[in-house]
């Protein structure tokens, strides 16, 4: 049997020069994935007018929440922050030096323990009173960013007065016995360093300023400010 020839069911190959129809079909699509494509000009201002309106309400709203942040921590630093002594008792908002510390003595007739300023803080003052009726009290108070330290002499009675802290550990500081407490309810941490020199009780008490994210408050730092503690009597004859 005589086979079949292309001629004869009509099938005829490419012509010299042209291309056949795979090669049609390659070249079209190449040509469809390889156009860009043009988003309607109303619409891509459109969208370009919400991405900004976007970007400003983010940016507004970082504004007004630290405008918000910055008030709240002054009103939770104030809160945290106490009273300003009666100016009598005020013996001075500077320094402080040995000469505003005797002052201190003599007003609270008592050994005033207090130390000069660690770097980072700041004096707010030194205060005492209530020497005219017997031993009186007197306390020096500095503050950091984040904590606010107040030392205070002749306490009565010694600290803790109540239940609310508990013993958490003591330290030997230059040969003075130092114990710290902590509060039995840990909502507002803080700290208290107390020891005895020369039959007058002392504590430094250490308090946050902050809520929000505040340093870990590490008694063994602290107790190291007491040995930096001097210590002034008052004068002969006023005890």
């Amino acid at each position: 049997m005589r086979g079949i020839t292309q001629r004869e069911i009509g099938f005829r190959g490419p012509l010299k020069g042209q291309r056949g129809y795979d090669d049609c079909v390659g070249v079209n699509l190449q040509d469809t994935l390889r156009r860009e494509r043009h988003l309607p000009l109303w619409l891509r201002r459109t969208l370009v007018v919400i991405a900004l309106g976007i970007a400003a309400v983010l940016v507004l709203d970082r504004i007004v929440s630290l405008v918000m942040m910055r008030e709240f921590r002054s009103e939770t630093r104030e809160l945290f922050t106490p009273i300003r002594p009666p100016p009598r008792m005020v013996m001075c908002d500077s320094g402080p030096n040995p000469a505003c510390a005797a002052d201190a003595a003599q007003a609270a007739r008592t050994t005033f323990a207090w130390m000069p300023v660690p770097r980072g803080y700041r004096l707010r003052w030194v205060a005492a009173g209530g020497g005219e009726e017997g031993r009186g009290l007197a306390f020096e108070e500095i503050e950091s960013d984040d904590f606010l330290i107040t030392l205070e002499s002749a306490l009565d009675p010694p600290f803790p007065p109540d239940s609310d802290a508990h013993l958490d550990r003591t330290f030997n500081v230059r040969g003075t016995i130092v114990s710290a407490y902590v509060p039995n309810d840990d909502t507002f941490p803080m700290l208290t360093l107390a020891w005895t020199h020369k039959d007058t009780d002392h504590s430094l008490t250490v308090l946050q300023l902050s809520i929000f994210d505040p340093p870990r408050i590490d008694a063994s730092e602290f107790a190291a400010l007491v040995g930096t503690v001097r210590y002034e009597a008052p004068r002969e004859g006023a005890a």
